[in-house]
C-alpha cells in the first residue's frame, strides 16, 4: 500500500511541475472575433449595372442560416504539426460569456470558418461564406484575432424581358461557365432561381451562351 501511495504522489508532483495542460509547453490565450460581411447591414451584394431591369439598385439578400455565424464551423489548425485543435460549430465552442476563447500551446496556427463545407462546390443554390487567417500564440500572452467571412462565390440570376419572351419560344437554354469546371444550364424550369458559382483563382469572368428559337 505504501509503495502504491508513493507512486501516485510522484505522478501528481510530476504533473504539477510540467503544467496541468501543456505537459511542459507554454500556453497562451486566443480570442476570435468572428463576423460575416453581410450581417451588419452596412455592406450589400454588389451587382453589375443592368439598365433593362433596375440599374443594379436591387440589394442582394441571404438567409439567416448563411449569415448567422453561430451556425458556422470553426476550425483551428496547428500549421507546424497540421493537427486540428478545434473543429466544431461556433455555438458549441463559445464559452459562458458568448466568446470564442481558447487556451492553446505556443506556436503557429490557422483559423478558418465557413457556413457549410462548400469550398469544392462548383455550382450551388446556397451561397458559400468563408474566412481564414494565420496567427501566432506566444506563451503567457493573449492574442485577439479578427476573422471576417466573405462571400466566396458569384451570384448569378437571369431576368427575361418582355421583348425576349415575345420574340422567342420558351425552349431557350442559357449556359453559364466559370472557366474552371463550374457549368450550369438555365431553362424555363429554373430561370427564376439564383445560383452561386465558385470563383476560380485565375479567372475574372463568366462565359454565357444563349440558345433560343425565334417565334
Amino acid at each position: 500500500c505504501l509503495s502504491l501511495m508513493l507512486g501516485f504522489s510522484s505522478c501528481e508532483m510530476k504533473d504539477e511541475l510540467l503544467g496541468e495542460k501543456g505537459q511542459g509547453t507554454e500556453m497562451g490565450t486566443l480570442e476570435v472575433d468572428l463576423s460575416a460581411v453581410y450581417t451588419n447591414g452596412e455592406i450589400v451584394v454588389g451587382r453589375a449595372n443592368n439598365t433593362a431591369t433596375d440599374n443594379g439598385e436591387t440589394e442582394g439578400s441571404f438567409s439567416e442560416e448563411d449569415t448567422n455565424t453561430d451556425n458556422y464551423t470553426l476550425i483551428i489548425t496547428n500549421t507546424e504539426t497540421q493537427a486540428e485543435v478545434k473543429n466544431d460549430l461556433v455555438k458549441n465552442l463559445k464559452d459562458e460569456n458568448g466568446k470564442l476563447s481558447f487556451q492553446l500551446e505556443a506556436g503557429k496556427y490557422n483559423v478558418k470558418a465557413y457556413n457549410y463545407d462548400g469550398a469544392d462546390v462548383n455550382v450551388s443554390t446556397r451561397p458559400y461564406f468563408e474566412g481564414t487567417t494565420d496567427f501566432t500564440i506566444e506563451g503567457g500572452k493573449g492574442a485577439s484575432v479578427p476573422l471576417t467571412c466573405e462571400l466566396a462565390c458569384v451570384e448569378v440570376a437571369f431576368h427575361l424581358t418582355e421583348d425576349f419572351n415575345k420574340a422567342f419560344k420558351d425552349d431557350y437554354s442559357i449556359m453559364v461557365n466559370n472557366g474552371d469546371g463550374g457549368n450550369y444550364e438555365f431553362t424555363k424550369d429554373n430561370i427564376n432561381t439564383k445560383y452561386y458559382f465558385k470563383t476560380p483563382a485565375n479567372k475574372n469572368s463568366l462565359n454565357v451562351s444563349v440558345k433560343a428559337t425565334s417565334v
